[in-house]
Parts: C-alpha cells; structure tokens; sequence
C-alpha cells in the first residue's frame, strides 16, 4: 500500500526552518499550506494594479503564518507603520520563500532556452488531425 501520509510527514520542514524574521519580528510559516493560498500569488501578471497586487501578496503572507503569538496581526502592525517600512522588495522575497518553504524547492525565474528542433519532425501549420481537436 502507497502512504502518502508517510510522505507529506517527511516533507515537512522542522520549526527552525519555518521560521523567519522581518522588521524585527519573529514569524513561522505554517508545516502546511492549502494549494488555494498560493493560488492567487501564482495568477500574478501584471494585469493587477498596484494596490491588487499588494493585496494578494499581503493576504498569502498572512494565510501562510502559523497563528500563535497573533502573528497576523503583528504583520500587519508591522505592514503599517510609517518608520523603517516593509519593501516591495521585503514582501516578494518573504512571499518567494514561503513558497520555497511550502513546496520543499526553490522558486526560479524561467529559463530562456533557444530552441532545439528535431531536423527529422515536421512542423503541422494545418488544422489537427485529431477530430476532437479540429471540432474545437
């Protein structure tokens, strides 16, 4: 039988390694997070103004803090106060890690890679072959 609760316990990241500082506070990223908090931080485009995507990258930081100590609401304490400001920068690098954190690997920019095309394929520029596909 396949225990994929035995997996997801060795997954997990001991305390030491959850924990963070920024602005002079202490923080724990949660041992789990639901896959529907990152969400919104991974549909980032740059369609979203200013002010949205603020938002969502506020929000995925406090869903992803363990709550003891009234962690959120010292983020956002810290979030507000006008001296010794929390960065743009501070934010996507706290955001970046708590995804590293939550998925177990680092988060990386794509690399760009020229292509690498096969001489012996042909290239369709038709309509598929595939009924289901050329119905769509």
């Amino acid at each position: 039988m396949k225990n994929f609760d035995t997996q997801r316990s060795e997954r997990n990241r001991s305390v030491e390694e959850r924990t963070f500082q920024l602005g002079g506070e202490t923080f724990v990223c949660r041992a789990g997070i639901k896959p529907e908090v990152l969400v919104p931080y991974e549909d980032l485009d740059g369609s979203q103004t200013a002010s949205e995507t603020l938002a969502v990258i506020d929000q995925m930081i406090v869903d992803c803090l363990e709550t003891h100590d009234d962690a959120p609401a010292r983020y956002r304490a810290l979030r507000d106060r006008q001296d010794d400001p929390i960065t743009l920068d501070d934010l996507t690098e706290v955001a970046k890690w708590m995804i590293e954190t939550a998925v177990g690997r680092p988060t990386q920019q794509p690399v760009e890679s020229s292509p690498s095309r096969d001489p012996n394929v042909t290239i369709s520029t038709g309509a598929s072959s595939l009924p289901a596909l050329a119905a769509a």
